[in-house]
């Protein structure tokens, strides 16, 4: 099985990709993007912790 941060990593990465190829998809907030920047920095720090060091 995969670390969390990995397959989030890979979620995140499969929505980019899908997102930049529908010419229609909104722009997110400068508030959505803080949040999905701090969303990331919480997972990273859980995952780091997760692994002990």
């Amino acid at each position: 099985m995969k670390p969390l941060w990995c397959v989030f990593l890979v979620g995140a990465l499969s929505c980019l990709c899908i997102g930049c190829g529908q010419q229609q998809i909104e722009q997110p907030t400068e508030e959505e993007v803080k949040q999905d920047l701090q969303d990331q920095q919480e997972m990273m720090k859980a995952a780091e912790s997760g692994h002990g060091g």
